[in-house]
């Protein structure tokens, strides 16, 4: 009983150490006055403006879409320790995107192997392709007139979280800055009494993965109760083998 209270603490702990993401709307697009009031709440290590967009990815003929998100090269270097490099556009993926992406593929039998990459300096695995973002698709167009673009895709080994596939990609633009209507906020680590999502209820925002939050929060009362009745029961068996030992010693003598 008592171990199994040391390990569901241990993962509180490492929950609560564990940075914090949230993604928040209010349904008006993000000016730099209203993300400065964003960064005056506690706890707060970083927060960028948000949009999620579809794009087209051409490897050896055939075509995958996928759904990627945007971020400030700020805050995916300073979260996701991803530098964001000029020229050549690049999607980032952890490899639980990644294995989506060869899946798709194979659908239409096209295979794209870890040989096909190049290694960057450190250690991501990186492959050309061409892309189409969705704004820039004109149905029933050639391919010329869809104008594809020369990408890469990387393949990030490290920063990124596996729980779920996550496919992201910079985006500084005015673009963005204007139309943009959720941002992406870190905290430096969850807390247990819903405080954080409090503080940004407060500014008036909703949160887009709520149930994913609110999923995390049950986990962590449920890991709560478990310390709770471990402990009692813990101290009831403990109780229970020294009177035992007693009434033992009792018999002997």
């Amino acid at each position: 009983m008592f171990g199994n209270v040391v390990f569901q603490a241990w993962n509180i702990y490492q929950y609560v150490e564990t940075p914090a993401e949230y993604i928040v709307t209010d349904g008006e697009i993000f000016t730099d006055g209203r993300i400065d009031e964003f960064l005056q709440i506690k706890d707060i290590e970083e927060i960028s403006r948000e949009m999620e967009d579809s794009v087209t990815i051409k490897y050896n003929g055939e075509e995958a879409v996928i759904t990627c998100t945007k971020l400030s090269s700020a805050y995916l270097k300073n979260v996701y320790g991803i530098e964001g490099t000029g020229g050549m556009k690049r999607f980032y993926m952890n490899e639980a995107a990644f294995r989506e992406f060869k899946q798709s593929l194979l659908e239409n039998d096209t295979y794209i192997e870890e040989r096909d990459g190049t290694v960057d300096g450190i250690g991501n695995i990186e492959y050309t392709v061409r892309y189409l973002e969705q704004n820039m698709t004109l149905e029933g167009a050639g391919d010329a007139e869809r104008s594809f673009k020369s990408a890469k895709i990387v393949v990030v080994k490290s920063g990124l979280s596996e729980e779920q596939p996550f496919i992201c990609t910079v985006d500084d633009s005015s673009e963005m800055s204007k139309q943009a209507v959720s941002v992406q906020v870190r905290f430096d680590g969850h807390d247990l009494d819903g405080l954080h999502v409090k503080s940004l209820k407060r500014m008036g925002c909703s949160l887009v993965n709520e149930t994913e939050v609110l999923v995390g929060e049950y986990e962590m009362k449920i890991r709560l109760l478990h310390i709770r009745y471990g402990l009692l029961s813990s101290l009831i068996c403990m109780v229970g083998a020294c009177a035992l030992w007693h009434m033992v010693k009792k018999s002997v003598l």
